[in-house]
């Protein structure tokens, strides 16, 4: 029986050599692969990054298209917003703070349209999200939200659940975020939505598991897929205190 192929769209700050690009080359390879076998599983495969692509080889280049979008690369150090900005929102300052939830609105418009000018649509598309809770980029958290709500389905997968804990992670979403709780800075980063699922760990290696390829359907028979963020909220919120204490 013929499907409608799913595209899938694979996100990450950056292409660079490292472990991140060798399990996105991974992936792309599995996908390459089931898109041989059977050409009505997998539609098109595009991978959205800052400007730093440098660890991608040629095999990964042919086989998928590659948009770079700036606003995706690490922070750079942005002007605060006014005072009056974010003071009636509850769990935030009333003393400046960053633009983070500007410039994630920007950011997921940028996302957005480059999805939609490549031929997806969040009817027929899996958007596989490297790290975007790590904290390098506070923008990240809030265009994820707004892509789930516009529709888009997204797998927000976790490398490494104690690097999102840094305490210069954190210090930086609370400074571009201006939460003032653990709790607030904990929705922002792990959003819950029916459109969002997390994976801490999945197809890291060089042979990723066959059911990653077989995204057909919106992921429900991969056992390390989450319908919640990874860890204990409790030990996550205990971080992001420690941090706010030694501000105070």
């Amino acid at each position: 029986m013929t499907t409608t192929p799913h595209h899938i769209a694979i996100v990450h700050s950056d292409f660079d050599p490292g472990s991140v690009t060798d399990t996105v080359r991974s992936h792309v390879e599995c996908l390459c692969s089931a898109n041989h076998q059977d050409a009505d599983t997998i539609g098109k495969v595009v991978l959205l990054s800052g400007n730093r692509v440098a660890g991608l080889n040629h095999a990964t280049f042919d086989g998928t298209e590659t948009i770079q979008i700036g606003g995706l690369d690490d922070d750079r150090p942005v002007e605060p917003l006014p005072p009056e900005s974010t003071g009636g929102l509850k769990g935030f300052r009333r003393a400046a703070s960053g633009h983070a939830s500007l410039t994630g609105r920007n950011l997921f418009e940028r996302v957005d349209g480059a999805l939609r000018r490549a031929g997806m649509q969040p009817g027929n598309c899996v958007v596989h999200w490297h790290n975007a809770s790590l904290g390098r980029n506070a923008a990240i958290p809030f265009a994820v939200a707004h892509l789930a709500n516009a529709g888009w389905c997204l797998l927000l997968q976790i490398h490494d659940l104690e690097a999102d804990q840094k305490p210069e992670n954190i210090r930086h979403l609370l400074k571009q975020t201006g939460a003032t709780r653990a709790a607030t800075l904990d929705a922002i980063r792990y959003p819950v939505h029916e459109n969002i699922a997390y994976a801490h760990s999945i197809a890291t290696g060089k042979e990723p598991p066959e059911q990653y390829a077989m995204m057909t359907s919106w992921l429900a028979s991969i056992p390390s897929i989450e319908r919640f963020p990874p860890g204990d909220r409790a030990e996550r919120e205990a971080a992001v205190d420690d941090v706010l204490r030694a501000t105070i």
